[in-house]
């Protein structure tokens, strides 16, 4: 009888445009007056994929074991048909007051896109690469007077040498996309403020009060929105 040895591995990277399981959104509002919200998947390959979906709260190193968190997402697993879609639904399972009611709390969605068990190898050492997509997801508090449409009104930025300080006055995230001044970069990647707080952002440069910046701020839909500000 003749037998084989197939070593097969899986390792996980978190590059979602490998994926063949792709997530329709790039961010999740939440709004607390939902009782839940959804997510659309989508495999564009031709193959059933196997998906394994969790939340956390910023690590991410985190696996469904280890992640703990006040939401309920269904399925956690789930077989998802070549050229077909799967909905995740999203159920905030916290009591009313656990969460901060003056601000928005991020988390973040995790889904692992684990290819099909390849057959017929002939004794061939093969690997298997799984795919993890991560994106934000944003619990926002009814008591939020603010429109998110605004979330630009509540933003400074101060020079201090070779950096800058952002203020964000508003109850929400503020995800810089990038920041510029006369046509060059001054940040090699984005950031994002946290509501009524500050973030010291290192610059590839000087940079001087007065000096005009250009911004692209991420709104509720995945969108770029440019805004120009002078830094104090």
């Amino acid at each position: 009888m003749k037998r084989s040895l197939i070593f097969l591995t899986l390792i996980a990277f978190s590059f979602s445009s490998l994926a063949n399981v792709i997530i329709s959104n790039t961010r999740v509002i939440y709004p607390e007056e939902q009782k839940e919200t959804t997510v659309q998947l989508i495999n564009r390959g031709n193959s059933p994929a196997l998906i394994q979906a969790w939340i956390d709260e910023g690590n991410p190193d985190s696996t469904p074991e280890t992640a703990q968190v006040p939401f309920l997402l269904t399925p956690p697993v789930v077989k998802v048909e070549g050229g077909s879609g799967q909905q995740l639904r999203i159920r905030y399972t916290g009591s009313a007051n656990a969460l901060p009611q003056d601000r928005e709390s991020v988390y973040y969605l995790n889904v692992l896109d684990i290819p099909p068990k390849q057959e017929n190898l002939d004794g061939k050492n093969t690997m298997q690469i799984a795919i993890k997509s991560r994106i934000k997801l944003f619990y926002r508090p009814t008591e939020l007077t603010i429109p998110a449409s605004d979330l630009h009104k509540y933003l400074s930025f101060t020079a201090q040498g070779n950096q800058i300080v952002a203020t964000n006055r508003a109850p929400y995230f503020a995800s810089i996309a990038t920041m510029s001044s006369r046509g060059k970069s001054l940040t090699g990647e984005p950031k994002m403020i946290a509501p009524l707080s500050t973030l010291t952002i290192p610059t590839t440069g000087a940079v001087l009060s007065g000096q005009a910046l250009d911004i692209l701020l991420v709104d509720d839909y995945g969108s770029y929105q440019k805004y120009s500000f002078t830094t104090k």
